[in-house]
């Protein structure tokens, strides 16, 4: 059903948001993912009573779904903002934007802006939203990845004024508002969750019966980040070939793992790469569309997300609403998202992880009753329900 929003005076005007997601490739993750579905059911939902203004780095548009754009108005940040997440987060979106949001008409006409990439610019004095998903996570990463001091110092700075000036703070998961709230409790009357959810016509997408050329597979769909914990399914799956019976079984890798723009991101992701492309059974797709994405998780027989720390965990609900049975670590906000519809691992334990792959390739009924929890799990996510509690709070 379309929102006329009649109830209310306020609600008849043309509410005009602004969406930035500048930056380059180290944008692709979940983040992107966001956006497009943001805009894309806002688009469905408030047709005549939202308008939309996006924010974007020059060449990010080849990265949106076909068509998303359509009827949405575009102002391209600099083209400096792609670079790396320093330019993008510290210097774009903190002082370039302020200053458009003046100087340009169609931004300048806007009433709100909703960071969907975490932040908003502090010195803006429009209504700010934001859509927080990260936190101190440091304590994932392992010591090699770790940022310097003056990196960590600056983000921390960033987040306290992002924070500051939001007149709402929507957190994707309880997890990541409880940890968020420790740090800075001054929010918690103005911070709220609202779950992500998942394309309607996602399993329709996907023919019933993919094929895949690599046979039987585990796949993890993730872009390359330190606490992403790539080296734990690695050495499960490691494991798991040393039974005579998972001899042809692959372990598929999506996402980018190199040219992000973030240096420590692509050292991680160049490091995994190397040391493991030259396995047969390992194969590294990089990153693929969406609808490549869904054929390669309807047809993997186990989707794995062994991350040290998520702030919400979307590709759990996309292989739920697939088919496709799922092995989660105990950290962060995968085992709020998957419930009792996936298996839950701790997220050190390669050798536990091992045994759940063996368990879900060979006992038929398990996987059954954990594909059926997963599609009744996922009448709580829904991309209308998010954008209804964004345009509520932004009126």
């Amino acid at each position: 059903m379309k929102h006329s929003m009649t109830m209310q005076s306020a609600s008849q005007q043309t509410l005009r948001m602004v969406l930035p997601m500048t930056g380059g490739l180290e944008a692709l993750g979940g983040g992107m993912t966001v956006y497009n579905n943001v805009i894309r059911a806002i688009k469905a939902e408030y047709h005549s009573t939202v308008r939309l203004t996006a924010v974007i780095s020059r060449g990010q548009e080849r990265f949106f779904d076909d068509g998303i754009l359509r009827d949405v108005d575009v102002v391209f940040a600099p083209a400096w903002s792609a670079r790396n997440s320093f330019l993008n987060r510290f210097v774009c979106e903190q002082l370039w934007l302020p200053f458009m949001l003046v100087l340009v008409p169609v931004l300048r006409r806007s009433d709100c802006i909703f960071g969907v990439g975490n932040y908003v610019p502090f010195l803006s004095f429009k209504k700010k939203i934001s859509f927080y998903q990260i936190n101190s996570f440091y304590d994932a990463i392992p010591k090699e990845y770790q940022r310097n001091t003056w990196f960590k110092l600056a983000q921390a700075v960033l987040g306290y004024v992002s924070m500051k000036s939001s007149d709402r703070v929507i957190f994707p998961s309880y997890f990541m508002m409880k940890e968020t709230l420790k740090k800075w409790p001054f929010i918690s009357a103005r911070s709220f969750v609202l779950y992500e959810g998942v394309e309607d016509g996602l399993a329709m997408n996907v023919a019933p019966n993919v094929q895949s050329s690599f046979g039987e597979y585990v796949c993890y769909p993730s872009v390359f980040r330190p606490y992403k914990n790539h080296l734990v399914l690695i050495n499960a799956f490691r494991v798991l070939k040393e039974d005579p019976r998972f001899k042809d079984v692959k372990l598929v890798f999506t996402g980018s793992y190199e040219h992000t723009g973030d240096p420590v991101v692509d050292q991680y992701g160049s490091t995994i790469y190397q040391n493991h492309s030259g396995d047969k059974d390992i194969i590294f797709l990089g990153h693929i569309s969406r609808q490549k994405l869904q054929e390669t998780l309807a047809a993997a027989r186990i989707v794995v997300l062994p991350s040290k720390w998520e702030g919400f965990g979307l590709p759990v609900l996309e292989a739920f609403r697939i088919g496709t049975p799922v092995i989660v670590s105990d950290r962060g906000s995968l085992p709020e998202v998957a419930g009792d519809a996936a298996l839950v691992f701790s997220a050190d334990d390669s050798s536990q992880l091992a045994g759940m792959l063996k368990t879900l390739f060979l006992d038929e009924g398990l996987r059954q009753e954990l594909i059926t929890k997963g599609r009744s799990r996922m009448s709580e996510f829904t991309w209308e329900r998010f954008v209804t509690g964004v345009v509520h709070h932004a009126h």
